[in-house]
């Protein structure tokens, strides 16, 4: 009997869904378990572009991420809970691929539909908006993202308070490209603010509130 071995997992997951693909033309499968399957495989790419992202291996990863979003998309809808994780982790991808207005588009767009969807304070659309921040900082666009982190230090601000480490980061990010951009003073005063916040954190000297 003659045994084909795929040298990569997600090789061997092309060729489960090209099967599937043949039996259900043949009338071996219903449409309910062919949308089963395909949601499946797509949860394995997910899942295995995830690996390699972690792996560093960006361009097979964001191959995978995008044949995943296709069927997610397809199957469950642009606004599902899936499609979306699928597509936030590709914008990751993109940014560590160095492409930069991919993951701006990408996390634009992301905003848009959890402001519509989740809400301004949800959890998911302030990670978004943080990392949406991050991407412009990297690509030198640094009075975008200074407006994005003041966004984000004042969501954080009133929702956790100012003793929180989500709030000191913020506060860190957004010296960081103020100093950048030369305003020095501004940059600083939030860089003390931070420490002072950061000692009371660490000291638990944080008043009751």
């Amino acid at each position: 009997m003659l045994t084909i071995q795929s040298p990569h997992k997600h090789n061997a997951s092309v060729i489960s869904f090209l099967a599937m693909l043949l039996m259900f033309h043949f009338g071996c499968v219903s449409p309910r378990d062919n949308s089963s399957q395909l949601l499946q495989w797509a949860a394995e790419n997910h899942t295995e572009a995830a690996r390699l992202y972690t792996d560093g291996k960006y361009p097979e990863a964001e191959a995978l991420l995008r044949k995943a979003i296709a069927v997610r998309n397809e199957q469950l809808g642009p606004r599902h809970q899936l499609t979306l994780q699928s597509r936030s982790k590709l914008a990751l991808v993109l940014k560590a691929e160095h492409k930069l207005p991919e993951a701006q588009a990408e996390y634009r767009d992301l905003l848009k539909i959890y402001e519509r969807t989740l809400g301004f304070d949800h959890a998911e659309t302030i990670l978004t908006r943080n990392r949406l921040a991050g991407v412009l900082y990297e690509d030198r666009r640094f009075s975008e993202a200074e407006a994005q982190y003041r966004i984000v230090l004042k969501q954080r601000l009133r929702i956790v308070g100012p003793y929180h480490w989500d709030t000191l980061q913020s506060r860190n990010n957004l010296a960081g490209v103020l100093r950048l951009e030369g305003k020095l003073s501004e940059a600083q005063a939030e860089e003390q603010r931070a420490e002072k916040d950061g000692k009371e954190i660490k000291f638990g000297t944080t008043p009751q509130r």
